[in-house]
């Protein structure tokens, strides 16, 4: 069991006419990323179900409920994903989870489909952690 657990960064798209591809290094402090909780716990998972229920009555993306949880912050500069904005990653600290999934509906579907991966991989437990409880 490996007890480290480390907050994983999925880098988003890029704006080909926001971003100098000459100058730009891609995975470094400028490109937009997410970051993930580095565990999720029941409490977040529970959390999860409740959004979904909620945003299902609203008509929302129930995977965006799910991504409001795990997402834990937004890091780089957001003005260079296709129709971003610099203040993403404050915009996202300062909101509730309401405000968060309605911040989600502005990520491309490419996004969200490898959050969503993500986040189904960090609930799932692993053989090694199945076999060792």
């Amino acid at each position: 069991m490996s007890y480290f657990k480390r907050r994983e960064k999925i880098y988003a798209s890029l704006d080909a006419d926001r971003v100098d591809e000459a100058t730009f290094t891609p995975e470094g402090p400028d490109h937009p990323c997410f970051v993930l909780v580095p565990i999720i716990t029941l409490g977040a998972l529970a959390e999860v179900a409740d959004l979904k229920s909620e945003t299902a009555k609203d008509g929302l993306d129930a995977t965006a409920a799910g991504v409001a949880v795990v997402v834990e912050r937004l890091e780089g500069r957001w003005d260079y994903y296709p129709g971003g904005a610099a203040d993403w990653p404050q915009r996202w600290a300062e909101a509730d989870h309401p405000g968060r999934v309605e911040l989600t509906q502005r990520f491309s579907a490419d996004e969200m489909m490898r959050l969503r991966q993500a986040t189904q991989r960090k609930a799932a437990l692993t053989e090694t952690e199945r076999g060792e409880s």
